[in-house]
């Protein structure tokens, strides 16, 4: 295809390639100006019936006239041997790279993005159409900051809700709403929820519903399954983490009703904290070319404007406000000692004398148990996977292809056991409502009210997540054994087993201690209540998970896939700064604009790296078996 002239237009390269078509950069060869042609595949552009809905779809959007949409230039003909579109040409990278080098998004520029896709979306369902395919790789970034929603190309028409291809669940699934999961008819709502999967993706760089097939993935979107947003990124603003939770909410009447009302909530957000979405130190634009200086400048603007709020909030007795966005606070600067004793004097109340010495430990503790107070009362306990959803390998490599390949870790079958304990799985139990055993050297001089130092040699909780210090114990199998007194139905332990679905093992760790591992059918006893489950893997990224546990039962936390370190690519210096380099059909930049690397999110499958550079034929290499966490060098073209 490449320098073949379709009509009026030259083929330059190709740069993506999705489900239905192939991306091209084009030049028009009288106007000399860049457009981007999107050519239907053969084995769907060969269907008559195909051929038709793609002409009706593409005369419909080429009507779409809004700065935050890709526009329509030219659509082919019913008697062109090939079906395609050719739109305006975005010099920019598409949001799921953009979010793949920053790992997550900062709140204030979440709440930018999704104005800006709110604007898109208000402007399309006003005019009959929805877009059913919302996902951070349809949507490009330019380089002066300007959101462009593209790929309307399984939209489907408001007043047309049966047309779609016979048979097929038309959508990228993750980003689905649970009524396009259940194929029922949609509407502008549904795309409302695929905007807050989007929205909860940027600000945590997780998604909200996962799974180790699609089959799984619909059912905890149908079932509602996933993680709070603060919970997964505890420095998420309070207003956007309450827009995001109520654009996710199962049942459609309860989401908000209309993109124009997520809109004005995600103005909102940036009100309360005294930012303007026009001011340019608040732009895309901004955190893509100085992301340090933005960063810099926002966590001192939030230093000032949540204290100030906060106060704000206290001296109108609305302390669960309050404490959230004192939360957000001590998770941006956990060091903020007006922010400590703000949250203590509300602990404490009238009962602190004046002239009595503040302890920071107990300052600490109070931040903790009111920081728990404020997730039970304002998010759900809805469990999830910490994962993030792998590129999918690519197919179709020609098998004359280079091969990149790397080494990999086989991690080790005999379980982890710590210096010192004994053998078996060890019991765990967790205080939940009264004070441990302690002994009674540990007691002098504690201060009333400050729980007691964690157990050296633990690893630490999740930094700054507002969750309770519990007190957890091993039991030593040589002390003597005296009968437990009976247990009252409300104490009767229970138990927690862990499932792992990917990667086949894992350490698990209960409140901060170690019982075992995956895979050796471990279930230990631990109190009623929330518990803190961690996964160990040296090859992944640490999962987490509160757990709520009843009396008497055994909880089972099943299909847990974790997310594997990503790698990192090095292209040759031979790879010229101009070369287009493009991972699984997804443009990353030229090989110069990328600073010659790019991460590999997902080392563990194969991927396709295609260089194009000026004047040589495009090159395909097939990436496979490279090692979590190692650099691998790609050679450069002969």
């Amino acid at each position: 295809m490449i320098g073949k002239v379709l009509d009026k237009y030259e083929i330059l390269q190709k740069v993506g390639e999705g489900g239905m078509a192939v991306v091209y950069r084009a030049r028009h060869v009288t106007l000399g100006r860049d457009v981007a042609v999107k050519v239907l595949h053969p084995h769907l552009s060969s269907s008559s019936r195909n051929r038709q809905r793609f002409a009706r779809e593409a005369r419909a959007i080429e009507q779409l006239d809004h700065p935050n949409i890709l526009r329509i230039f030219d659509y082919s003909g019913p008697d062109s041997p090939e079906a395609y579109i050719v739109t305006e040409f975005i010099d920019g990278v598409t949001l799921a790279e953009f979010i793949r080098e920053r790992r997550r998004l900062p709140s204030e520029a979440v709440a930018v993005l999704g104005i800006g896709l709110s604007h898109a979306l208000e402007y399309a369902h006003s005019e009959g159409i929805i877009h059913r395919d919302l996902k951070p790789e349809n949507v490009m970034i330019r380089r002066d900051g300007v959101l462009k929603l593209m790929d309307f190309g399984i939209a489907r028409f408001l007043e047309e809700g049966q047309m779609t291809m016979t048979g097929a669940l038309v959508g990228s699934p993750a980003y689905m709403s649970p009524e396009q999961a259940m194929e029922h008819r949609l509407d502008r709502r549904s795309d409302l929820f695929s905007l807050g999967t989007v929205l909860f993706h940027a600000v945590s760089g997780e998604l909200p519903f996962t799974g180790s097939n699609p089959s799984v993935i619909l059912r905890n979107i149908i079932e509602g399954n996933r993680r709070d947003v603060q919970e997964a990124a505890p420095d998420t603003s309070p207003a956007l983490a309450d827009v995001i939770e109520r654009l996710l909410q199962t049942n459609i009447e309860s989401r908000y009703q209309s993109a124009a009302e997520v809109r004005d909530a995600l103005t909102e957000c940036l009100r309360v904290v005294g930012l303007d979405q026009d001011d340019d130190r608040w732009s895309l634009r901004r955190l893509s070319i100085e992301p340090e200086a933005y960063r810099q400048e926002l966590e001192a603007h939030l230093g000032r404007a949540l204290l100030e709020r906060g106060r704000s909030l206290l001296a109108a007795g609305q302390h669960l406000d309050a404490l959230r966005t004192f939360n957000r606070l001590l998770a941006i600067d956990p060091d903020n000692e007006e922010v400590l004793v703000l949250v203590q004097s509300l602990h404490t109340g009238p009962h602190t004398s004046p002239g009595r010495k503040v302890s920071f430990a107990g300052i600490a503790a109070a931040v903790a148990a009111l920081g728990l107070l404020a997730f039970w009362l304002v998010g759900p306990d809805i469990g999830g996977s910490d994962r993030t959803e792998p590129t999918s390998p690519a197919a179709g490599l020609q098998e004359d292809s280079p091969s990149i390949t790397g080494s990999t870790s086989v991690p080790p079958s005999d379980p982890i056991q710590s210096p010192g304990e004994p053998a078996g799985n060890p019991d765990v139990t967790a205080g939940s409502g009264e004070e441990p055993s302690v002994p009674p050297e540990a007691e002098a001089g504690r201060p009333e009210g400050v729980a007691a130092a964690p157990t050296p040699g633990l690893p630490p909780t999740r930094p700054h997540t507002p969750i309770p210090a519990y007190h957890a114990v091993i039991s030593d199998p040589r002390a003597p054994v005296s009968p437990p007194p009976r247990a009252t139905p409300a104490e009767t332990p229970g138990s927690l087993r862990v499932i792992m679905e990917w990667p086949g093992w894992a350490d698990i760790w209960i409140d901060g201690v170690l019982v075992g591992r995956t895979g050796e059918q471990v279930a230990p006893t631990v109190t009623p209540g929330k518990h803190r489950v961690v996964l160990k893997n040296s090859l992944c990224k640490d999962w987490e998970q509160d757990v709520v546990v009843a009396a008497g039962q055994q909880q089972i936390v099943k299909d847990v896939l974790m997310s594997p370190i990503p790698a990192t690519v090095d292209l040759a210096r031979s790879v010229g700064d101009a070369c287009v380099v493009a991972l699984d059909g997804t443009i990353l930049g030229t090989a110069g604009g990328i600073g010659r690397q790019f991460s590999l999110p997902d080392p563990s499958v194969g991927h396709e790296l295609l260089l194009s550079c000026p004047g040589v034929e495009p090159k395909a290499y097939p990436i496979q078996g490279v090692q979590a966490g190692a650099t691998l060098v790609v050679p450069g073209l002969p």
